[in-house]
């Protein structure tokens, strides 16, 4: 049986689902083109430079040259400057592949910080840190202490690049031990499913949960006219529906939907009559011409750029 390298991230792909995680191995051209792609990744680039920079003395490990240059890179570092910090440390260890973004010495082991950009810790996090923990530890790095760091909402900006208290660390090192136990289970699975045939999976809630899949105009080629995933804010509701097989608004059963917007999508969407609430009507009336309409969007980011203000404030505005 031929063995695939899985990274983290792919051994998180196949418990989201193992049909991702075969067509990610076998057929990543059938990928979809995904807009915010590089806005996501830029954006976890930058918050991984502040959480570096907040570390003096540390050794970024490049991947320019490959795997096994990184792998040497960071051992070579570990043995002649351990008390070094290191960054996007490489490991390898039975088959799996990880890149932790901050591994250095403590008082009794080392100490693996993994960066996120998000305001909390989330279950896939914690399954994130465990696989890096277990190729870790198995290669003989005993780790007294595991951490995610994510970004503090209550931080503010005082300027002048100053961004020390940015990351709120989290303590994961119990929380990921009854993970640690199945990941060889997981392992030998994937690696059992990735050399057999593509599997047979429907539409579901794990098309969203906790990604948006990239597969998923592929697993249904034929989409349908007004799909369910136009009903606004109802990720919840959307992926019942689709586990239930509906895919269009205009199959939702009447007295489905509890949620009274989405109940008039599907109203509207079946009989193609807009509708407007009567005080809309009211109002817009009320207004003599000519009338001028302004919309605009705003952006908040992870890192704060302006004094004053904090992660994620809806400060930036666009149009």
């Amino acid at each position: 049986m031929k063995t695939h390298y899985l990274s983290k991230s792919k051994i998180l792909s196949g418990l989201q689902c193992s049909k991702r995680l075969y067509l990610e191995v076998h057929h990543p051209e059938l990928i979809e083109e995904d807009t915010g792609l590089e806005r996501r990744f830029n954006i976890g680039n930058l918050v991984g430079e502040i959480a570096q920079k907040l570390i003096p003395g540390g050794k970024l490990i490049e991947y320019d040259s490959g795997l096994s240059q990184a792998i040497k890179k960071t051992r070579q570092i570990l043995e002649s400057s351990p008390l070094t910090p290191i960054f996007e440390a490489t490991f390898s260890h039975g088959g799996v592949l990880v890149r932790s973004d901050i591994f250095h010495r403590g008082d009794k082991g080392y100490r693996l910080v993994e960066v996120k950009s998000s305001t909390s810790v989330k279950d896939y996090h914690i399954t994130d840190c465990a696989v890096q923990a277990w190729v870790i530890e198995s290669l003989g790095y005993p780790l007294e202490r595991v951490e995610l760091a994510h970004i503090d909402n209550t931080f503010v900006y005082q300027g002048d690049g100053n961004y020390q208290g940015l990351f709120y660390h989290e303590d994961l090192t119990d929380g990921i031990l009854p993970i640690k136990g199945q990941i060889p289970g997981w392992i030998t699975s994937l690696q059992s499913m990735l050399a057999g045939d593509l599997p047979e999976i429907g539409l579901g809630a794990q098309c969203h949960d906790p990604f948006d899949c990239p597969f998923l105009s592929h697993c249904s080629p034929e989409p349908a006219e007004y799909p369910v995933t136009i009903l606004p804010y109802g990720r919840s509701v959307i992926d019942d529906l689709l586990s239930e097989g509906v895919e269009d608004v205009r199959d939702i059963p009447i007295g489905r939907l509890t949620n009274l917007r989405h109940e008039k999508v599907r109203r509207v969407t079946i009989s193609g009559i807009p509708e407007s609430d009567t005080e809309i009507r009211t109002y817009l009336k009320s207004i003599p011409y000519p009338r001028y309409y302004l919309d605009f969007e705003t952006l908040g980011t992870p890192i704060p750029i302006w004094t004053g203000t904090r992660p994620y404030q809806a400060y930036l505005p666009f149009q």
